[in-house]
């Protein structure tokens, strides 16, 4: 079966480093890209993430470029986007994800 690529928003915080260890190695879905703030993107994830979990970061995305959380920074064929992203932000942000999706169907 073919895994669903993913994005998460506020991939560097505490919530978005609970997605990260719950879709390592799932069997439906690949993490593609990881973004955060201005203040990460730009960054390596080992770098960005202050790892708060008992497990180690995942191997595969260690050294992946945090990505500002913008439709156009991501990689082609995301199908689901999760979000992680502090509430005083996520409105806008999220709209913007969605408007971007509705404007490819």
């Amino acid at each position: 079966m073919k895994k669903h690529k993913v994005a998460i928003l506020g991939a560097t915080g505490s919530v978005g480093q609970r997605f990260v260890s719950l879709l390592e190695n799932h069997p439906y879905f690949e993490i593609v890209a990881l973004c955060g703030s201005e203040r990460s993107a730009g960054g390596m994830y080992k770098d960005m993430a202050h790892w708060i979990l008992d497990a180690d970061i995942p191997q595969e995305i260690v050294d992946r470029e945090v990505l500002l959380p913008s439709p156009q920074n991501m990689p082609e064929g995301i199908s689901i986007v999760f979000s992680a992203i502090p509430s005083e932000v996520a409105r806008e942000t999220e709209l913007t994800f969605l408007e971007a999706e509705e404007s490819i169907l």
